[in-house]
């Protein structure tokens, strides 16, 4: 199988539905997963109480959607599209299985009304850089602080 028949293969085995205040736990417990929060801008540990507020406050704005990836009725991740800021996080043992770039694209593709969306992606995630290219992210801004913004044309 080549890399398009790959991709097309993990594109249509993922599903995206908007997330509920249901997927705060597994919200948090890969938002809180060491790796996630070494990618993060913000790599401290959040507790539940400011996770389900920033769940509540997401959920209900209306710039912001949040959404989560199954494979076969499992969830496996997450993208959060703020106005037109995109970030991503996958489920720890769903990782390296073409998960976030499938869920990345069904994300891009529901937001056809943003022309352009960008990413801030930490230099050492090689991963979400791949995922990035793949999906029509290039380098825009390299930073000083080792988190790069990264722009798509939608």
């Amino acid at each position: 199988m080549n890399d398009i028949d790959t991709l097309v293969q993990n594109y249509r085995s993922i599903q995206l539905r908007p997330a509920c205040i249901l997927d705060a736990r597994i919200l948090l417990e890969w938002r809180n997963d060491e790796a996630s929060r070494l990618a993060s801008p913000d790599p401290r540990h959040i507790t539940a109480e400011e996770h389900f507020a920033w769940l509540v406050r997401a959920i209900r704005h209306s710039h912001c959607a949040v959404f989560i990836a199954e494979r076969n009725g499992v969830p496996v991740g997450s993208t959060r599209r703020k106005v037109r800021e995109l970030s991503w996080v996958v489920k720890p043992t769903a990782r390296g299985k073409g998960v976030a770039t499938s869920m990345v694209l069904h994300t891009i593709n529901l937001t056809p009304e943003v022309a352009s969306l960008c990413a801030t992606i930490h230099r050492d995630n090689v991963a979400s850089r791949r995922v990035a290219e793949k999906c029509g992210f290039t380098l825009t801004v390299p930073s000083a602080s080792g988190f790069d913004i990264w722009e798509c044309t939608t």
